[in-house]
């Protein structure tokens, strides 16, 4: 029997009509939210055979049968959408792990070490992000929060639609030794940051001034060197947050 769900994500509110009891996607299980509201609706029809998007409209229409990669793109395209009518918001390249409600967010090239600094220290921590996150500016409460994305990660691991506090990033290479640094130059973070951005042609000049908005905000920024050595790391961390970085245990 074809059934609707509601999904948060990111506080993006989206309805997926006509999904089949068969049809198990993991970004159900995560994001499914109570609430009947929406945003934006998708509607499966067995009659279409590509993803035609009305977003003006607030309406996609997809195929019954559709790829984790394909919804993927779904996603990204709302969402996007969805930033721009909000004016703020863009998803990310970075892996975090939640101390509390606080992300600490870990930058990088392919290779740099996201996926390996997150699982070092998911022993101690929750690990919320592998290779992708959204950042939102709460215009309200004047802070930056973190969501996770319904995007295909390199390893899994479970989602919600938890907000989380940006409480600082890290831009990583590898070393021998533990060493963080605040990152001062904020020309120089605002090109690091602008590196790791998913961009979106239609909004690149919004998204460029968010970016550079969160560069200049009170979020402190690092660059890590660290080394490929799990014990190392999380005694780094602990240091980190006992010298008083937005945390107190």
């Amino acid at each position: 029997m074809p059934k609707s769900v509601h999904l948060d994500i990111a506080g993006c509110k989206i309805r997926i009509n006509n999904l089949t009891d068969g049809q198990e996607y993991d970004f159900v299980r995560y994001f499914s939210t109570a609430v009947d509201s929406f945003d934006y609706q998708i509607n499966i029809d067995s009659s279409v055979q590509t993803c035609t998007f009305h977003l003006a409209r607030h309406i996609v229409e997809v195929p019954n049968v559709l790829p984790h990669n394909i919804w993927q793109y779904v996603f990204r395209e709302i969402l996007q959408h969805f930033f721009n009518r909000k004016g703020s918001g863009f998803i990310i390249h970075c892996s975090a792990i939640a101390v509390n409600n606080n992300a600490y967010l870990f930058f990088g090239a392919n290779e740099a070490g996201k996926s390996t600094i997150s699982s070092f220290l998911s022993k101690k921590f929750k690990k919320i992000a592998d290779d992708s996150g959204i950042i939102f500016f709460n215009k309200e409460k004047k802070y930056y929060s973190f969501f996770q994305t319904p995007f295909m990660e390199k390893y899994k691991l479970d989602k919600s639609s938890e907000e989380y506090l940006v409480s600082g990033g890290f831009f990583l290479h590898k070393n021998s030794l533990c060493v963080d640094k605040r990152v001062t130059n904020k020309s120089s973070l605002f090109l690091q940051l602008s590196k790791q951005v998913f961009t979106d042609k239609l909004r690149i000049k919004q998204q460029m001034a968010d970016v550079l908005m969160l560069a200049n905000s009170s979020v402190p920024f690092y660059a890590l060197r660290f080394p490929k050595d799990s014990h190392k790391v999380n005694e780094w961390f602990l240091s980190f947050l006992k010298r008083g970085h937005h945390f107190q245990l």
